[in-house]
């Protein structure tokens, strides 16, 4: 039994984000990032390791611009388990912290960081687990 975007909680909402011309785009969930590389669930359940496409990366005004552990992407596909992430889909609610460094304690109150997005809780009875929606 493979994975399905919709088991992953993929809905009429987040359809309704995507643009007529991104639909040539492979659309995933982030569930794992390092070091600038994503792994992206896709359709079926295949794993694929992305980056950040150039104006996405350089784009961004602050690290909550990036995507995140559940956040919904396009993706570009180099090739079967490559590509590129073209623009993450509008968040519903992301699991927020006080960042914590040691370079910056004057500013410590005023950074925040991303852990997860689009969170809450649901059971799917057809995978018998919890999963995020």
């Amino acid at each position: 039994m493979s994975l399905t975007l919709h088991s992953l909680g993929y809905n009429d909402g987040l359809a309704a984000q995507i643009r007529a011309d991104e639909h040539a785009f492979t659309l995933g969930r982030v569930s794992f990032e390092t070091r600038g590389i994503y792994h992206v669930l896709v359709d079926g359940g295949e794993t694929m390791h992305c980056e950040l496409r150039g104006l996405m990366r350089k784009g961004a005004k602050d690290h909550h611009a990036y995507p995140v552990v559940g956040d919904w992407v396009l993706i570009d596909k180099q090739n079967e388990k490559r590509g590129l992430i073209v623009r993450a889909l509008d968040r519903r609610n992301a699991l927020i912290r006080r960042e914590t460094t040691r370079n910056n304690v004057d500013r410590r109150g005023q950074q925040l960081q991303v852990l997860a997005a689009n969170v809450d809780w649901g059971y799917n009875a057809e995978y018998a687990h919890f999963n995020w929606r």
